[in-house]
């Protein structure tokens, strides 16, 4: 997971892939339930990945399984609205506008509620 990180951080997506890659082959391989935390930081990173590749579709996968798993694992909502604005911003990228919108203003209700 850590070269991954670090490879994305540094401009290489495509390098930092394979390394992501093998990370979401390990934590499937002991299981996603024992390994909830680490599976969601590979599924983000990827998710990262496959956006800064322009690979949309395979981003938004990444980012739907990450949402899926912190809410299956009752992670915090400060963690799922962060997955939510993730997506939103792919969709943004994508070209989905409409999706983006819907996602951003998933993301600030779920803040502000948060704050109240």
């Amino acid at each position: 997971l850590e070269l991954g990180r670090v490879h994305l951080q540094l401009g290489s997506p495509q390098v930092a892939k394979e390394f992501l890659e093998e990370a979401l082959h390990i934590t499937r391989k002991f299981g996603v339930a024992s390994h909830p935390v680490l599976h969601a930081l590979a599924l983000d990173l990827m998710g990262w990945c496959q956006r800064n590749l322009k690979q949309f579709a395979e981003a938004e996968t990444m980012f739907l399984e990450e949402l899926h798993l912190r809410e299956q694992h009752g992670f915090s909502q400060e963690g799922i609205s962060v997955v939510i604005n993730n997506l939103a911003v792919t969709y943004q990228r994508w070209g989905n506008i409409a999706l983006a919108i819907d996602k951003y203003e998933k993301s600030v209700s779920m803040k502000r509620r948060q704050l109240n």
